[in-house]
């Protein structure tokens, strides 16, 4: 089922993994720690497979981007709000994965 699914590796954004997360829609903080775990999990995969990735980044945090080397983002009507998936969720992976020296937005 949709709930059974923690997340899927999406698309690529230039330079980006996009990770889907089911929940956490509208700013609701409804994510489960299952889910935590798994993204730790992921990220941990993903740096190592591929270990010039620099930044981890919430959805909510992309447009923290704009005017950095990059933001290669040229259609102004594709920016949007976004609040997922919440301050908790990704300071919890990032105290879980801090030992990997990532940095967040700039």
């Amino acid at each position: 089922s949709r709930r059974q699914r923690q997340m899927c590796i999406r698309d690529s954004n230039y330079s980006a993994f996009g990770v889907e997360i089911e929940g956490g829609a509208g700013g609701v903080d409804n994510l489960t720690d299952a889910q935590i775990e798994a993204n730790i999990r992921l990220v941990r995969y993903l740096a190592r497979k591929y270990p010039t990735i620099q930044y981890l980044i919430g959805h909510m945090e992309y447009q923290d981007f704009e005017g950095h080397p990059l933001w290669l983002e040229l259609d102004d009507s594709y920016r949007t709000e976004k609040s997922d998936p919440g301050d908790r969720f990704m300071t919890a992976v990032r105290e879980a994965v801090a030992d990997l020296g990532l940095e967040g937005p700039p």
